[in-house]
């Protein structure tokens, strides 16, 4: 699970290279 996310992350992280896209991210994760 923990694996996935992390790909998840990086995977937004490249194509989507926005900070809002990011910040709802880590929204998320909290």
């Amino acid at each position: 699970m923990k694996n996935e996310f992390m790909i998840y992350m990086c995977w937004i992280f490249r194509f989507n290279k926005n900070l809002f896209m990011i910040e709802k991210l880590f929204f998320l994760i909290i």
